[in-house]
């Protein structure tokens, strides 16, 4: 079925004549326009699929529906969701259903994520970046390969600010007295010493062992965060 099989005209014509008349006719630019029909057809859908579409960005589903190619579409869906914005809460729940889709790439150092939804792109960024310190151009891309550092931040950041007391905590449990880690910055510090060390089999403990704690949705895991921090402290130090 096509997608214009599966909306409700009377819902689509609704939406559609209250946003285009209330500026009177010829107050809308083309682009505009073609906004407010993809608005609302996806709004008018009478099936999931077309709100999963943009609730997930596809843009190769509607940019087919709608014949244009999917660069545009992923253009027009990003505009439309910075117009509409989800919660702080919805985009963690959005980025750790991408983080725990992941593919773990066989070297067990990277896990690689797909994001099309340029808004939750820019979110991870941002997350990541100021809280971490740790960002990179491949944050431009809709596959972003994480490192271990990178992956464990954007752990952190989705599993809340408990998570990261937690592992705070741990930290300085684990801590051996040989590491000169500064009191002020000290997640920064340890993040840009992440990023500087060759990964081996610690790193990927580190993405095992962060993976384990996503997937546990931030519960506590059986010696899991102290052992997660233990191998950072070895990964930074050695």
């Amino acid at each position: 079925m096509t997608l214009r099989s599966q909306i409700d005209r009377a819902r689509f014509a609704d939406i559609f004549l209250d946003v285009y008349l209330s500026g009177g006719l010829g107050s809308l630019s083309k682009r505009e326009i073609d906004l407010l029909v993809l608005r609302a057809l996806i709004e008018a859908s009478t099936t999931d699929a077309a709100q999963a579409a943009l609730a997930n960005a596809d843009p190769f589903y509607l940019g087919r529906e709608c014949r244009v190619r999917a660069t545009r579409m992923r253009s027009m869906l990003d505009e439309l969701r910075y117009r509409n914005p989800p919660t702080d809460e919805d985009l963690r729940t959005q980025l750790r259903d991408q983080l725990t889709r992941g593919e773990r790439i066989a070297d067990g150092t990277t896990v690689r994520i797909q994001i099309e939804d340029g808004l939750l792109r820019d979110y991870a960024r941002k997350v990541v970046r100021d809280d971490f310190g740790v960002v990179d151009s491949s944050f431009d891309r809709a596959i972003i390969a994480l490192s271990p550092a990178k992956f464990l931040a954007l752990v952190l950041a989705v599993l809340g600010p408990d998570a990261r007391t937690e592992f705070e905590t741990q930290l300085t449990a684990t801590k051996p007295g040989t590491v000169p880690a500064p009191i002020e910055g000290r997640l920064t510090w340890i993040f840009k010493k992440m990023g500087e060390a060759a990964a081996g089999e610690v790193g990927k403990r580190v993405v095992q062992l962060s993976d384990e704690w996503l997937r546990a949705n931030g519960a506590s895991v059986a010696g899991t965060v102290q052992e997660l921090a233990a191998q950072i402290w070895k990964l930074v130090s050695g």
